[in-house]
């Protein structure tokens, strides 16, 4: 918006430049003038009639130009007459009268004008800008030609920039159209949603582009994003626990959240916009299949919600649920700007007494009240068994010395992810017996089909390796091969020291197998012609520049960073250490949470690696949630200072502490995790992805990254990199998300001052909108000994609690004297 911002400075400014630079009060001739009797013939030949500014040519010219006409004229010391073009009259050179207040220039004759120019040559602006209509992506606008054209209009110039959106995901950039000269009605197209436009029109002739007329429009709210179906957690004395997840207000803004109950034999035809959505009384009257339990406004979403417990919510009872049927549950939303409605409904949920699915877990206990994060909430385990060793968070608590700070409530175990109370499910009316003969003729079947798949299995086995056996006898005859390829020994490529991870490690004895080949056969081997590569370069790798691009695989086109690695730059050592890393990536694979590689595509002398890419970091993407700065209408109307939801802030760290569990299941370190290696996937929502490990790390053109801000204090001063490492640079990335992007330990510049204090026991300080519960995740991470740590699947348990229960940690709402923590760009990145 900035840089849209300047660009509209230096368009006006040129054009003001344009505008007051011309020739002004430059006398061109002599002119006839009409007959005075015909007052009409002056009018349509000079525009104009000014009485009052006939005294001398310089006034006649500065009226004439306030008007924005490119011609005055005096006629006898009498009349003052302004005109956009002179038309096809006669030159006269019997202007002989001089002006009363400036005898030095003519002003006329008694049938002749004498005529400047006003220095303005361009067209005046169109008149009547109006919004005749609008839809989602679209308005439609008409106006009229303008009064004074100085000229032929040869088209007309449309803009629209916006000024404020309710879009939360991307506020559009502006947009520009050409149409013709005899337009004056037309669609705007490509807007985006529930945004604002200042919307300006302008002439074009001969001379340039005139004055533009402009006003503020807006297009209309689109449909919220469809939610996730509820997941039913339990349910008892004829109500259910379900567990909701809120959505972000991409295309206007998020108004209410409904529950919908929904007969399980209606659930295939679901709910849609055109349903007749009523409360429980009226659905019961009219005998509709689904009723509304319940409203909810944002700032009193609840991540659990029980249904049937006969309270009231937003105009709709929540009765207890029927016993007579079956029923399932369906999260609503409703987005509500300028009188326009719009709805955006969940698929149905688990039916009750059915396992939910296991995205979320399911030993959490409770409805999340909307408290104040400062207040310290019970957190909820349940009690395993004592064979078991307790519950893992409970445990994590005791071990981080947090047990005494973080209330603990133990309950009995759910059975099966319910309570054990359960309502009867309606029999399905099949016939057992023939269910049960059905069923055990399958186990047969499929117990034959194990049974040969083992022994197929065996038999693979051995042949495979007895091919390897010889491919090594023939690999030992072998001469060296040239390029890439030579990789050596396993025992030629170094390991870490301290932290082990090459992919290549398959056993104790050293071989002499081709690395190069089996890696290509690991990753997908890409076409040249499928990879499109731009001009944009993004930084330069450990190998190589690294350009912006994409990879074509049938029908879809997937954003990538092309790593160009060139054989003839690299040394011996280099290869093997490009092999072990690539050979990294091949064993990371593919995960929800990191940016893994695409594939390898060879050309002659050079190897192009396409790793996942996407447009905003971890860092850019919390910036930009700062509504006040970036949304100010959003803050405003909403009372927020973030246009993010408590829940999802908590899931983009879930998101990362799930990805580096993954990361350290495989034994692969990250040693530069921070907010400016980890990338944000909007096409999913709010997905985090990891990347900036093995070859996928690059240094942004003009920039040098320093990580020490986000490194342990052992990691400062040794070169040993233990898994626990990770587990600190987190903590600040978990204090970076709740402070919309602020940098870490600001104030203090040096490194060596920062590592000193840190030692000493400095630590980030806890935000005021962030609950105790929260900051002592956060000083968890950052204990000196690395026993004391959590492990990131323990963090992944306890942020799973954190979400359940968002509210309790976390809060963006505004209150008084708030400022945001300060960012300093210039502290974390050296240019």
């Amino acid at each position: 918006m900035a840089n849209q911002l300047v660009s509209l400075i230096v368009l006006y400014a040129t054009q003001f430049y344009y505008l007051t630079t011309a020739l002004q009060g430059e006398y061109v001739g002599c002119y006839q003038y009409p007959s005075l009797v015909d007052s009409s013939a002056i009018d349509s030949l000079f525009g104009v009639n000014i009485p009052s500014a006939t005294d001398s040519a310089s006034n006649c010219l500065a009226q004439c130009k306030l008007l924005q006409y490119k011609y005055s004229g005096i006629h006898g010391g009498k009349q003052c007459v302004c005109a956009s073009s002179l038309a096809a009259q006669s030159a006269n050179d019997t202007c002989s009268l001089h002006c009363t207040s400036d005898s030095s220039k003519p002003c006329g004759g008694p049938n002749s004008m004498s005529v400047y120019e006003t220095g303005f040559i361009v067209s005046g602006p169109p008149r009547s800008l109006l919004q005749l209509s609008k839809q989602e992506n679209m308005m439609n606008i008409s106006w009229e030609h303008p009064v004074v054209s100085n000229g032929v209009i040869l088209e007309y110039h449309v803009a629209a920039i916006p000024v404020s959106s309710y879009s939360v995901s991307t506020v559009g950039v502006p947009m520009e159209w050409i149409f013709s000269n005899m337009t004056k009605t037309t669609d705007l197209l490509g807007l985006q949603p529930g945004t604002q436009y200042n919307v300006s029109v302008r002439a074009k002739t001969t001379d340039g582009y005139g004055v533009s007329l402009s006003d503020v429009f807006s297009t209309e709210i689109g449909a919220p994003d469809k939610p996730e179906p509820p997941v039913v957690m339990k349910s008892a004395n004829s109500t259910a626990t379900i567990q909701l997840k809120p959505i972000l207000p991409r295309h206007g803004p998020i108004t209410a959240y409904r529950i919908i109950v929904v007969n399980e034999d209606a659930a295939s035809i679901g709910v849609h916009e055109g349903s007749p959505l009523k409360n429980w009384a009226e659905a019961n009257k009219e005998n509709l299949p689904f009723y509304i339990a319940a409203e909810l406004k944002p700032e009193f979403f609840k991540q659990e919600f029980l249904v049937g417990d006969g309270g009231h919510y937003g105009g709709f009872d929540n009765p207890p649920l029927p016993d007579d049927r079956e029923v399932l549950f369906i999260l609503g939303v409703v987005s509500t700007y300028e009188g326009v409605s719009k709805y955006a409904f969940s698929e149905p949920s688990n039916p009750i007494g059915v396992d939910p699915p296991d995205i979320w877990p399911n030993s959490v206990e409770g409805v999340v009240e909307s408290l104040p994060p400062s207040q310290s909430t019970p957190i909820t385990v349940v009690e395993d068994d004592p064979s078991t060793g307790g519950n893992s968070i409970t445990k994590l608590l005791e071990e981080t010395d947090l047990i005494e700070k973080i209330p603990v409530r133990k309950t009995k175990p759910i059975t099966g992810g319910r309570s054990v109370t359960r309502r009867q499910r309606l029999p399905y009316g099949r016939d057992p017996p023939a269910l049960v003969v059905g069923l055990s003729a399958a186990i047969g079947v499929l117990g034959f089909l194990l049974l040969i798949s083992i022994v197929v299995y065996f038999y693979l086995r051995h042949k495979v390796h007895r091919n390897d056996a010889n491919r090594r006898n023939r690999s030992r005859k072998r001469s060296d091969r040239q390029g890439l390829t030579h990789g050596g020994s396993t025992s030629t490529i170094e390991l870490d020291s301290g932290y082990v991870h090459s992919s290549f490690v398959t056993g104790t004895e050293e071989t002499t197998i081709d690395h190069y080949d089996s890696l290509m056969q690991r990753l997908w081997s890409i076409p040249s012609e499928s990879v499109i590569r731009a001009s944009d370069s993004v930084g330069t790798g450990n190998f190589g520049k690294v350009l912006k691009g994409y990879v074509q695989r049938g029908e879809s086109k997937t954003e990538a960073a092309i790593h160009i690695i060139e054989e003839k730059t690299l040394a011996k050592g280099e290869r093997n250490a490009m092999l072990k890393d690539l050979g990294i990536l091949a064993k990371v694979g593919k995960h929800a949470n990191i940016a893994g590689i695409i594939g390898v595509c060879e050309e002659p002398e050079t190897m192009l690696v396409a790793m996942e890419h996407y447009g905003m970091n971890l860092k850019e993407f919390s910036l930009n949630s700062r509504a006040l700065n970036n949304y100010p209408s959003y803050a405003t109307k909403e009372q927020r200072f973030s246009t993010l939801h408590e829940a999802q802030a908590i899931d983009v760290a879930l998101g990362i502490a799930k990805g580096m569990a993954y990361l350290q299941s495989l034994s692969v370190p990250h040693k530069r995790l921070s907010s400016r290696t980890i990338f944000i996937c909007s096409s999913d929502g709010t997905v985090p992805k990891i990347s900036g490990f093995g070859i996928d790390y690059y240094q942004p053109l003009g920039q040098i990254m320093d990580f020490k801000r986000w490194m342990a204090p052992e990691a400062l001063l040794s070169p040993q990199h233990a898994p626990k490492c990770e587990i600190w640079s987190f903590g600040v990335i978990l204090w970076e998300i709740v402070t919309l992007g602020a940098t870490p330990y600001v104030d203090i510049r040096a490194s060596k001052e920062l590592v000193q204090r840190v030692q000493r026991g400095l630590r980030l300080k806890q935000p005021g909108n962030v609950g105790l519960p929260l900051y002592q995740i956060m000083v968890s991470c950052w204990q000196i000994d690395l026993d004391e740590r959590p492990t990131f699947q323990e963090l992944v348990e306890i942020l799973q609690q954190a979400f359940n229960q968002s509210l309790d940690y976390l809060s963006f709402n505004l209150f008084p004297e708030f400022t945001y923590e300060r960012y300093d760009p210039t502290v974390e990145v050296s240019r």
